[in-house]
Parts: structure tokens; sequence; C-alpha cells
């Protein structure tokens, strides 16, 4: 019994040890930020490497999916975050000092009213996930381990995260990754991100999920280019290789929310482009992913796509659903034309099943698509760039076969989540033991 009770221990011992870590995400494990693709194989990892992983989404709409077992889920932060009105939101970003700091060193806010209440309405909702912290009592006593907060996104709960910890000079930890939209000011009108300095000022590191985006944050911000590193991300290995088609057809396929960005749009010109290349070929374009011009991308398709070319917009689909058509469908080709991305996650899926790939020269795609395993179009392809890319990868045997044992190749160097996922949870365990090491006041304010 005393050795059985001291085997106990230690395991109670080593559990207690290991740091607790709070994922914030944007809606995960509810849907309505389509998060689930992203996060889900990265938190069956953590749920293996930490003493408690808890999932904390900001917006609970939509439908609720299950979290890998031994993940906890809150929703206290979303009830907190529904629960101000925009006008209080408002009022208390207007309150902050730091709203006054953001307007001096982007003067030009005052010139654009609407820019500006919004900047003040992210502080607000900032200052709110701060307070949620506090009021619920997280604290590192009561994580012996270590404790860290972890943002999926470059975003408010980083802000206010970061700044929660500079007024309390509290020894937790607060990463962020940066995908898209988080990361790059370009995609915006105008061209900013609120607090996006003050955030990686305020972080213990930041990684965006490509090494361009490391590249972009380090130019932009050089005096914090030493806490900006890139952490890819990665999709499990299905256990399977698509196969190309043996009947004279060419099947083309495509995954994205349909948004503007996506530019779902310039595909389907594409892909009509191609069918007038190909007359007598029967070629077949199937797209996963629902979004709000999906009406237009429909009215578009049955307006220029002519009969040699069938058609299917299948909708939102969860990812076993995409690898299973994989599985039972010829794929020749998966092809993205974004005007903007970090590195998507529906590329790594589709080279995982060995599919070479078409893919605009922008972001993560100039990471992930090389002449290896597909063609690298330019940023701003016309049609006709599309049709002949997707020709020259489709009908060439040799192509075909080293393109796809291409794919398969760089998704296994590069993109493996078995691999990502636990070299960022063992970085992750290595902060929380150097700042639990540390004492509480080592810390000094940032003035925020």
């Amino acid at each position: 019994m005393d050795a059985e009770y001291r085997q106990q221990e230690q395991v109670r011992q080593v559990e207690q040890e290991k740091p607790t870590i709070f994922v914030l995400t944007a809606s995960y494990p509810y849907s309505v930020a389509a998060e689930r693709t992203f996060l889900e194989p990265e938190i069956e990892r953590f749920v293996k490497k930490f003493s408690r992983v808890v999932i904390v989404p900001q917006d609970v709409s939509g439908q609720c999916s299950q979290v890998p077992a031994g993940a906890h889920v809150d929703v206290s932060l979303a009830k907190s975050l529904s629960r101000p009105a925009r006008s209080s939101l408002l009022l208390r970003g207007l309150a902050s000092l730091a709203l006054y700091r953001e307007i001096q060193k982007n003067a030009w806010l005052l010139l654009r009213p609407k820019t500006l209440l919004r900047t003040a309405v992210f502080l607000g909702r900032a200052k709110v996930i701060g307070q949620w912290v506090e009021r619920t009592g997280i604290s590192v006593e009561r994580h012996g381990g270590g404790l860290l907060f972890y943002g999926f996104w470059l975003d408010v709960s980083a802000l206010g995260l970061g700044m929660l910890r500079s007024r309390l000079h509290a020894p937790f930890g607060v990463v962020a990754r940066a995908h898209g939209g988080d990361l790059y000011a370009e995609r915006h009108t105008p061209q900013y991100i609120p607090f996006q300095e003050q955030m990686i000022d305020l972080l213990d590191w930041v990684s965006p999920d490509s090494m361009g985006g490391a590249e972009y944050l380090r130019r932009k911000y050089p005096q914090h280019a030493k806490k900006i590193w890139p952490a890819l991300l990665g999709t499990d290995d299905p256990g399977f290789a698509a196969t190309a088609s043996d009947d004279g057809k060419v099947r083309v396929v495509s995954c994205a929310f349909l948004v503007e960005v996506k530019r779902i749009d310039l595909l389907v010109r594409g892909v009509a482009e191609l069918s007038g290349r190909m007359p007598g070929t029967s070629i077949e374009w199937t797209h996963f992913g629902d979004g709000p011009i999906y009406a237009e991308i429909k009215e578009l398709a049955e307006k220029i796509l002519p009969p040699n070319v069938q058609w299917r917009l299948m909708g939102h689909v969860d990812t076993s659903t995409i690898y299973k058509w994989y599985r039972e469908n010829p794929v020749d080709v998966f092809v993205n034309v974004s005007s903007s991305e970090g590195t998507p996650v529906s590329i790594m899926e589709a080279i995982s099943c060995s599919i070479p790939v078409v893919a605009t020269a922008v972001g993560g795609n100039k990471e992930i698509v090389s002449g290896a395993n597909g063609a690298l179009l330019s940023q701003h392809p016309e049609p006709i760039e599309i049709a002949e890319a997707i020709e020259s990868v489709c009908l060439s045997p040799k192509n075909r076969l080293t393109l796809r044992e291409g794919s398969r190749a760089m998704w296994d160097a590069k993109y493996n989540a078995g691999k990502n996922y636990m070299d960022y949870a063992n970085r992750l365990i290595e902060l929380a033991a150097q700042l639990a090491s540390k004492p509480s006041d080592s810390r000094s304010s940032r003035g925020v």
C-alpha cells in the first residue's frame, strides 16, 4: 500500500507541475467563426501536455461541437462580452488613456470618426476581457505549474490580457497567433488594425502561421523582432492518398469561406476559360464552403460555365466530409486564388492527401506551394493564367505523379500536425516554467 500511495502521490505531483492553459478563441467550439478545422488538432495535443486546458470563446453563436476529451469550455467571457451595449463599450474605450496614446501615434484617426469609434469599442472589449479575468479569480497561485493565456488570434483578447498583466505585474504568460485579417492591415479600409503595435509589445510572443507573416511583422515593428516567430499550423495524417482521374475528365476542387478576399468569382472565370481551351473534355469543379456571397457565386457559375463543366457548391461541411470526398472521388488539382492568405488549412488538407495545388503567390501560399507540388500563380492572375496552370498540372502524366508525391512530401515536412503542435506546446510549457520561476514584481509596467 505504501508503494502504491507513493506512486499516486508522484503522479499527482507531476500533474500539478504541468501548467494550465486558457485558449481564447473567436467562437470555437461554437461554429460561427468556423475555427474547428484550425483548433481541434492543436487542442488534442494540448490535453496531453497541460494539466488543464480551458477553451474560452468570445462568441457562443452557432452550433457547439464536442471538444477533445480532457478539454473544458468556459462560456462566461462570451456572456460578459454580450452584456454591455455598444455604447457602454464605447464609453469604456473613451475613458482610457490608451486610446489617446493610440491617437497620438495615428493622428489621422481624428479625420476618420467611424474608424476612431471602432477603435474605442475595440479597446472597450479588451477592458471587459481584463475584468473577466479578475472577476473570475484566475490566478497563478491556483495553477502551481504555471499559467498561460493563449489567443488564437491577435485581437482584443491579446490586448485585454496584455494590459491586465502589465497593470498587475503578474507572472502569467500571454501569447497569440496571427493569421490574416488580424495580421495584415492591408486587408482593411483604412489600412489599420487597432493597437497592433501595443499588442505585440504586451505579449511574450506572437506567432504568425507563416514565415511570410512573421517577416511582415518584423519589418513593420523591428523593435519587437525578437518576440515574433512563425508557428506553422498543421493537419492530421488522413491515412490515404487521393487518386487522379483515369477517365479523361479534369476534376478541380476548391475550399474556402465565400467572401471577397477568396476571389472564387475569379476561379469560376478561370474554370470557364479552361473549358474553352478544352472544349472536348468534361470538367468537374467542386467547391466546399459557404458564406455571404454564395448566391453571387452560384449566379455567376450558372451564367458563364458551359455544358462541358459540371459544378457543385457543397456549402459548409466538416473536415471529415472533405476527407471522405477526397478518399471516394478522383481529384486532379486543388485551387486557391485568394488575394490575401495566412497559410490555408484547406491546402494542408489537400497536400496531405497527395493532391497537387495551384495557388496565388500571396501570404503562406508561397511557402506551401511550389513547382514541386503544383504551380504558383501571380498575385493577381487573369482567368487565362489560372486555366493554363490547371491544364499544365492535370494533363501531364509525369507531372501528375511527381506533383502528387511532392504534395505529400511537403505536408510531412512542414505541415504535419503531430509534429507542429507538439513542438508549439513544448515551447509554451517552457515559457510557463520561465515565468513561474520569476518573482511577481519582476515585470516593469509598460504604461498602459
